[in-house]
């Protein structure tokens, strides 16, 4: 059984969630949950979300959260290659709806607007075709030109990756902002090239890592070119770009994964090895003779880091930090309220981190079904 990809809502009034049990796949779909209480109900029929990989692709929810987009089997009886459709579900249930947009390991990527949605389909040898799927119209709109990977856009601008051999070597980030929509069905686009800050090398690698809460600033998180980023004495750092003043700067050495609270105070991270801070308790390096992994918690207006956690299960392997074609699932996940944050303990067991106690309250999802709550 697995329990994957779960999102609140903009509103922060429900949470979304596949629900794949391989033993028992009459329990499959997409499930839908009200807090306080735990009251899921399925509002997609078993089968469509969890078959083969099906399982992985996000279920999105529109800025303004009354509905969810995600991709399932839509028309088999249509389709005998059971080919992946883009579909859309009113919150609780009460209609799905089917386009016609399809492709192989199709996956909705991020909302342009409360209509308009950013998809994907796979091109071959490690690229991926994006179009805009007019969900009022029904209107597409095709990307011509493909790209290594797809990241969550905020409005019409849409953060992409060069077209490169081995992107744990070598990456080079980009920001696509749409400026048309063309009456031959496909997109006019800006291209501007994410940059580095400089910590690391002038030819670092960037990569999109997450958008702060005000859409002008971005995470970056950079590694120098030529090195496997899976390994783990690779020098990497994650950076901050204002997309407006394009100034970048460096917040963590060692930086492999973060995200943002949504108020913006803070920045969770993940490191491969413990950090060297100075008096002032900012990070300066990483300390190379010792592995693990770490969860660290900096005040984003300091850059002081106020707590560290060891977390040797936070992830497993460098893919989960991030999926073929784009974002991988959150390893780690803030509530709406900037006080906790969640993350993987350890096996089929959830670790809530609690920023004012400091400490870490432990609920395992093993036993019974559905009994993870969410942090808020």
């Amino acid at each position: 059984m697995d329990f994957r990809n779960p999102r609140w809502s903009p509103t922060y009034d429900a949470v979304a969630a596949y629900w794949c049990n391989w033993e028992d796949p009459r329990r499959d779909g997409l499930y839908v949950d009200f807090p306080p209480g735990l009251s899921w109900s399925s509002i997609v029929p078993a089968g469509d979300v969890c078959t083969g990989e099906f399982g992985y692709v996000p279920a999105l929810w529109s800025p303004n959260g009354k509905t969810i987009a995600f991709a399932g089997l839509g028309r088999p009886d249509r389709d005998p290659w059971n080919r992946l459709h883009l579909r859309l579900a009113e919150r609780q249930g009460k209609w799905v709806k089917t386009f016609e947009a399809t492709g192989r390991m199709l996956r909705p990527v991020g909302w342009i607007d409360d209509r308009r949605l950013l998809y994907v389909t796979y091109g071959g040898g490690a690229t991926w075709d994006a179009g805009v799927q007019n969900l009022a119209t029904g209107e597409v709109h095709l990307l011509p030109i493909r790209f290594s990977a797809f990241y969550q856009p905020h409005g019409s601008r849409i953060p992409v990756q060069d077209l490169v051999f081995d992107p744990r070597l070598y990456a080079r980030g980009w920001v696509l902002s749409i400026t048309g929509w063309l009456e031959d069905g496909t997109l006019d686009f800006d291209l501007v090239p994410i940059p580095g800050s400089g910590a690391l090398s002038a030819e670092a690698n960037t990569r999109f890592a997450g958008w702060f809460p005000d859409g002008a600033r971005m995470l970056v998180l950079t590694w120098e070119p030529g090195l496997n980023l899976e390994e783990p004495d690779t020098p990497t750092a994650l950076e901050v770009w204002d997309t407006e003043s394009g100034e970048s700067h460096l917040l963590a050495p060692g930086g492999l994964y973060g995200r943002v609270s949504p108020d913006g105070s803070t920045l969770a991270f993940i490191t491969r090895h413990p950090l060297i801070l100075d008096a002032q308790a900012r990070p300066v390096s990483e300390r190379l003779d010792v592995e693990g992994t770490y969860i660290h918690f900096m005040r984003l207006d300091t850059r002081e880091i106020f707590w560290s956690l060891a977390a040797p299960h936070v992830f497993w392997t460098m893919v989960e930090l991030e999926e073929p074609g784009g974002e991988s699932p959150s390893l780690l996940a803030w509530s709406p309220g900037s006080r906790r944050l969640a993350f993987r303990y350890k096996p089929q067991v959830l670790g809530i981190a609690d920023l004012q106690k400091r400490n870490i309250n432990l609920i395992t999802s093993a036993d019974s079904w559905p009994n993870i709550r969410y942090p808020r």
